[in-house]
């Protein structure tokens, strides 16, 4: 989840996948890499489309965290489980992110 940006979302989304990417290679965790391309590189990972919806209220919140954490379900595998799991503290993280960025644009 993050907040409003001056970025467009699918940036945002493909810079996020591109460090996460990086991370695991550089940790030599990545769980595709026994399927190296001719040219050398490793398969992305995750899909190619992001979901990117606008979570303005706490029970849009709560509604996307229950769908995240039911969705591995579905495949017969465990709910996820979240540290922060209250929709109020989201949205707290959510309105702080929002003001540092308003006060470094100042």
């Amino acid at each position: 989840m993050i907040a409003r940006h001056t970025y467009e979302i699918e940036k945002i989304s493909n810079l996020l996948k591109g460090a996460a990417t990086r991370q695991l290679k550089d940790d030599d965790r990545h769980p595709l890499v026994g399927f190296k391309r001719p040219d050398g590189k490793i398969p992305p990972m995750g899909s190619s489309h992001q979901w990117k919806v606008f979570l303005d209220s706490e029970e849009a919140i709560e509604e996307a965290i229950h769908y995240v954490e039911m969705n591995p379900v579905k495949e017969g595998k465990l709910a996820q489980a979240w540290k922060h799991r209250k929709a109020s503290s989201l949205l707290l993280s959510v309105r702080m992110q929002t003001n540092i960025e308003n006060d470094f644009k100042r």
